[in-house]
């Protein structure tokens, strides 16, 4: 009896690493507000509800991140990095995706990789510099 893999299985994996990628990404980013809600506010939430940070300093944002306390959040798809069906989802606004040069091989899973940056900002980058994030 031959074993097959199911080639889903891979794009399921991959569709996590995204998202864990996303979430470590956005950690700097997440705001006082977001960081205050309660359980039963998260409860209540929709995907049509949006956080703005636009009239938020960097120092704001820094501030409202504790990088030695728990999580803001206990499931990665409480972060709302995709929405639709978990067969067929896709990036919400302000998850963009990106490729690299050298792809890693593993597996011959594919990967589609994305990162969230905060309204407003931008990366900066050159070709023999290291890329500067907005914190």
């Amino acid at each position: 009896m031959s074993s097959t893999r199911d080639p889903r299985s891979h794009r399921f994996g991959a569709l996590w690493l995204a998202l864990l990628v996303g979430a470590l990404v956005t950690l700097g980013a997440c705001s006082a507000t977001r960081l205050d809600k309660t359980a039963q506010d998260d409860a209540d939430a929709t995907s049509d509800d949006v956080v703005s940070t636009d009239d938020m300093t960097t120092e704001d944002t820094v501030s409202a991140v504790n990088l030695n306390g728990p999580y803001p959040y206990q499931k990665l798809s409480d972060y709302r990095f995709f929405v639709g069906e978990i067969r067929n989802l896709f990036p919400n606004d302000g998850v963009l995706p990106y490729e690299v040069t050298a792809i890693l091989w593993s597996d011959n899973a594919t990967k589609d990789r994305f990162f969230v940056l905060p309204p407003g900002t931008h990366v900066e980058f050159g070709t023999q510099e290291n890329w500067v994030f907005p914190v």
